[in-house]
């Protein structure tokens, strides 16, 4: 029999936390915190079926890249949700988020395609979760403009 007693798995905390964080958007934004929460599901989605496509290993070190992404996914949607409240121009809140969000994560850009293409497996597992995990967010993030 299984105890209700007993501690949580990692990744159910780690649920817990994106669920919280899906609420705080929606009930703070309204309208469009639920459709970035939207987005932020779609964006989990995509990454597990294109890791299993592009045939990505998973280590425990490229889940926790997995878990990087996936964080920077729900900050580039906050601080969007914040300037699309400032501006209410979409196009322009897109705009300047990506710039800011992305100019500051050029060198795990960098760091992404260089572990890509190393031949130890735990280090090319890493740089491919992260390449297709930021490549995947960009994609999803001009889809916000429509």
């Amino acid at each position: 029999a299984t105890s209700l007693l007993r501690a949580p798995s990692s990744s159910r905390i780690l649920d817990l936390i994106f669920v919280a964080i899906s609420i705080y958007m929606i009930v703070r934004f309204k309208f469009e915190g639920l459709r970035q929460a939207i987005f932020a599901l779609t964006y989990i989605a995509l990454i597990t079926i294109i890791f299993r496509y592009a045939k990505v290993i998973i280590t425990v070190n490229s889940l926790i890249a997995l878990a990087g992404c996936i964080i920077i996914n729900y900050v580039f949607s906050i601080k969007f949700l914040k300037k699309l409240q400032k501006l209410e121009n979409r196009k322009m809140a897109l705009k300047e988020t990506l710039k800011e969000i992305y100019l500051s994560i050029v060198p795990v850009c960098i760091i992404a395609v260089i572990f890509t293409f190393m031949i130890e497996t735990v280090i090319s597992s890493v740089g491919m979760t992260l390449f297709w995990g930021l490549l995947i967010q960009v994609i999803l993030s001009l889809l916000t403009l429509l």
